[in-house]
């Protein structure tokens, strides 16, 4: 593993197999994942309608698929049903 310095947030980076910093050449045309987690924030907040989970009250936004139902989604973009700390209240 080496770290590089990321030149979106200047924050070092290290790489890892699999990662998607995977050099410092692919580093300079990607974004680091501080600015992907803030794009998909940015994309949720526009297509989403932003809520409170009832059980651990973080920031959700519930996002409506093709099938009509909605889905909560963290502003990491992770669904919150699999990273919700109460995730076993909401078990049908």
């Amino acid at each position: 593993m080496s770290t590089t310095i990321c030149p979106t947030c200047q924050q070092p980076h290290t790489r890892a197999q699999g990662n998607l910093l995977a050099s410092a050449d692919e580093l300079t045309s990607q974004m680091c994942i501080g600015a992907l987690h803030g794009a998909m924030e940015s994309l949720l907040r526009n297509i989403g309608d932003p809520g409170e989970c009832r059980a651990c009250h973080a920031l959700i936004f519930w996002v409506k698929h093709r099938n009509g139902r909605k889905t909560p989604y963290t502003p990491a973009g992770l669904n919150h049903f699999v990273d919700c700390p109460a995730r076993e209240e909401f078990k049908r």
